[in-house]
């Protein structure tokens, strides 16, 4: 079973990587979803794909905003006065503050649940030490499994 899983690892990240790559070239950007605010359309530990090429968000669009040292990701609600006012799905009223349009980072094209937990796991020093340590086995698996076939069979 872990044998299994450290093969699939050792696809898919590469595979991912090399998709990140390619978005972030084309404009896109990610971002960690650390809250409920915006359940249950984007759950928490989501990764949302944020399309920075356009910042004219229109009602019911969900996008990502600098907020001082923070990003927030919320759907618009009203556009007015060259402001926007969001709100997350799950709070009670819209945010407290309008959204200057040089704040807006970008409209949000997609979401993946739980890979955002993994990504900052990732981020750990210990995350990334375990990610290492499966892949180096999954390899050494591999290897072993190759060389067991191609080792002649003794009888006797």
């Amino acid at each position: 079973m872990l044998s299994r899983i450290c093969k699939t690892a050792f696809f898919i990240f590469p595979a991912a990587g090399i998709v990140i790559l390619v978005l972030f070239l084309y404009g896109y950007q990610s971002y960690v979803i650390l809250s409920g605010s915006m359940e249950p359309a984007i759950p928490t530990g989501s990764l949302v794909i944020t399309d920075t090429r356009h910042q004219s968000p229109e009602p019911g669009e969900i996008i990502t905003y600098q907020a001082g040292e923070n990003c927030i990701t919320h759907r618009v609600v009203a556009v007015m006065d060259g402001q926007v006012i969001t709100r997350g799905d799950a709070n009670d009223g819209a945010d407290p503050f309008p959204v200057r349009n040089s704040q807006i980072i970008g409209i949000v094209r997609a979401s993946i649940p739980l890979v955002g937990y993994l990504i900052m796991i990732l981020k750990k020093r210990w995350g990334a030490c375990l990610l290492i340590l499966l892949l180096s086995y999954a390899v050494a698996k591999m290897s072993a499994a190759r060389l067991h076939k191609t080792l002649p069979v003794s009888k006797g």
